[in-house]
């Protein structure tokens, strides 16, 4: 009997107790805004993560779990599936975001393989970009960082030096298609920088996306770089090694390097033409001069392929550029963009901004080569 009373005793006080607890649980529960209330976004956002909270299921089902939300909110969210499923679970998940995938990207990269499908006519077909290729592009900080993944979701990818470039690209190019009562399907994305060029391509083209590319003409100074895009863009590098060496060859400077005698009979009748203790800045500028080299790629990427010597070098520099042209390559006829429109001086973001504010309007004479040349990439 005393048992029995004890464990009666017991049983009440638990229950009590948790009585207790579960009032108090439900003051805390009171004091939060109920989900119900909240937007589509959210209560998507939330039954998303209930069920990735299971133990019980080991594979998931996702489609489209940034809709409804703001782009922060699809990043987040794509965090959250990173960081909620467990080894032994996987989820398939369709997604229209490049912001989701900059978040699963984010906290486990070594668990994505993106699957690109694209639809011609009623025929759907698939690319697949695994981790360890996507990997050399996402370890590079200024490619993380940038707007590379929107290209998953573009017919056409034009793959530029700076974003000054695709600013002005994009722009001509759109207003060509405006123009042509179309709609551009293209995007515009920097490298930022040569070196980095081969290494995106490579990425995009194994997820079949359409690939241009449009650097200076002083991609070619550079016999790794340059070997490197060709290679990136499915050429064979002895299909232009042989042009590119006539080329190369036939590009030299009067004064390429400085000759030690000569620079040193320069400076000895600069300083023995005064006295005076200190240089004068004329005297300092006719030294600095001494040490100036000339570059003839210099010269070619202010004044375009009209700069090539006539002859063997022009002849090698065309074939090799038809080449270029029919795998997606087009190198910068005028040399770089800026050359387009020399009425505006300078050069990057602040020569884009005064070219826009000098001549607003599109239509005017002074982009028609910047038209033409897009033009030629046939989008």
């Amino acid at each position: 009997m005393e048992m029995q009373l004890y464990g009666k005793i017991t049983c009440n006080f638990v229950e009590k107790a948790l009585a207790k607890n579960k009032e108090e649980y439900a003051k805390i529960l009171d004091t939060y805004n109920q989900v119900q209330g909240q937007g589509d976004g959210i209560k998507s956002f939330t039954g998303i993560l209930l069920y990735l909270m299971l133990d019980y299921y080991c594979t998931f089902l996702i489609d489209e779990p940034e809709s409804f939300l703001h782009p922060p909110q699809a990043n987040i969210m794509g965090r959250i599936i990173g960081e909620t499923l467990k080894a032994q679970q996987q989820a398939f998940i369709s997604t229209h975001s490049e912001e989701i995938i900059k978040g699963l990207l984010s906290v486990c990269p070594e668990r994505i393989k993106i699957i690109r499908i694209t639809r011609d006519g009623d025929i759907n077909s698939f690319s697949i970009l695994d981790n360890d290729k996507f990997g050399e592009v996402w370890s590079d900080p200024l490619l993380k960082y940038s707007n590379i993944m929107t290209s998953l979701f573009h017919k056409t990818v034009i793959l530029c030096e700076s974003d000054s470039d695709c600013k002005i690209y994009s722009i001509i190019e759109n207003n060509l298609q405006q123009s042509a009562g179309k709609y551009s399907e293209t995007l515009f994305i920097h490298s930022g920088g040569k070196h980095r060029m081969a290494k995106i391509a490579t990425a995009l083209r194994v997820l079949d996306i359409e690939v241009k590319l449009i650097p200076d003409i002083d991609v070619l100074n550079d016999e790794n770089v340059f070997r490197g895009i060709v290679e990136a863009f499915g050429i064979e590098w002895k299909t232009v090694s042989g042009d590119y060496k006539i080329l190369v060859s036939n590009l030299h400077s009067p004064k390429e390097a400085i000759n030690r005698n000569d620079f040193k009979t320069t400076v000895n009748r600069i300083l023995d033409a005064s006295n005076n203790q200190n240089l004068f800045q004329r005297e300092l500028k006719d030294i600095e001069e001494a040490t100036r080299t000339l570059s003839k790629w210099a010269t070619i990427k202010k004044s375009g392929i009209s700069a090539i010597t006539r002859g063997d070098a022009t002849a090698a520099f065309n074939r090799m550029d038809q080449i270029l042209k029919e795998h997606g390559i087009y190198v910068v006829p005028v040399g770089e963009l800026e050359c387009f429109i020399k009425e505006v001086g300078g050069h990057g973001p602040e020569w884009a901004n005064k070219v826009l504010e000098t001549y607003p309007d599109l239509n005017c004479v002074v982009y028609n080569s910047i038209k033409e040349f897009i033009n030629g990439l046939g989008l």
